[in-house]
C-alpha cells in the first residue's frame, strides 16, 4: 500500500493542510485477510463497508492537489483513508468556472497529458493501515469518476479567483489488488466505494477533528 502511495506522490510524512466541513466514504469490500469476505466479485454482495471520516487534508503542489479523507490525524502509515490526486487543479477550476459541475475520470495509471485541451484526470488509492495491521492490501489504482463543484484556486498561482472550498462526489469507485498472492480460491480482493467531500482549504491550520 505504501508503493501505491507513492506513485500518486503522497509522501507518507507530508505535513498538510487541515480543513473544516465534512465528508463520508461507504460502500463495499472484499478481503478476507480483514475480515471482509461475504462476496466473491466486484459486481456486488460485499462486506459492507464506512469509512469514518474525521479529518480532511488538501496538499496543494504546482499544478496538483492531493484530497484526503481519513479516519484519524495520524500519518498514512498508521491510519485508513482515501487519497484523491488531481493532476491539473488549475485545469479544474478554469472548467468549473461555466458554472455546472465538472467529471473528472479517475485512472488506474495516468495518461500522457495532453497536448491541447484541459487535463482533467484524477487517480485515488484507499488505504487501510489502521483496519488491517497484519496484510497490506494494495488498492491504489481505483477506476472510476468524481464529480467536482469546488476547487481550490488561488490568483496568486494564475487563478481568475480566490477559492478555498474542495467540493466533489463520487460513486463506484472500483479498487482491485490484482497481486496473484492475495487472491482467496481464484478471486482478488476489490472495494467499491461511493463518497463525498466537502470543506474548506485552510493553511497554517493545526490538525484537528470534527464531526
Amino acid at each position: 500500500m505504501r508503493a501505491a502511495l507513492a506513485t500518486l506522490g503522497v509522501a507518507l510524512l507530508a505535513g498538510c493542510s487541515v480543513g473544516s466541513g465534512e465528508g463520508w466514504v461507504r460502500g463495499e469490500i472484499f478481503l478476507p485477510a480483514c475480515g471482509y469476505s461475504a462476496a466473491a466479485d466486484d459486481g456486488g454482495g460485499g462486506a459492507s463497508y464506512e469509512l469514518p471520516v474525521r479529518y480532511l487534508f488538501g496538499d496543494a503542489v504546482g499544478d496538483s492537489i492531493d484530497i484526503r479523507l481519513q479516519s484519524s490525524g495520524a500519518f498514512i502509515d498508521r491510519a485508513d483513508g482515501l487519497v484523491i490526486h488531481v493532476r491539473n487543479r488549475h485545469d479544474l477550476v478554469e472548467a468549473l468556472r461555466a458554472g455546472a459541475p465538472v467529471t473528472v475520470p479517475v485512472y488506474s495509471e495516468f495518461p500522457p497529458i495532453p497536448v491541447t485541451g484541459p487535463d482533467l484526470v484524477a487517480r485515488m488509492a484507499l488505504y487501510l493501515n489502521a483496519a488491517c495491521v497484519e496484510v497490506f492490501p494494495d488498492f491504489g489504482r481505483g477506476t472510476g469518476q468524481i464529480e467536482f463543484t469546488s476547487m481550490y484556486a488561488r490568483t496568486a498561482d494564475g487563478d481568475p479567483a480566490d477559492i478555498d472550498r474542495i467540493q466533489g462526489s463520487f460513486t463506484g469507485v472500483i479498487f482491485r489488488d490484482d497481486r496473484p498472492e492475495m487472491a482467496v480460491d481464484g478471486v482478488a480482493p476489490w472495494a467499491r466505494l461511493d463518497g463525498a467531500f466537502d470543506f474548506d482549504y485552510t493553511r497554517g491550520r493545526p490538525a484537528q477533528p470534527f464531526p
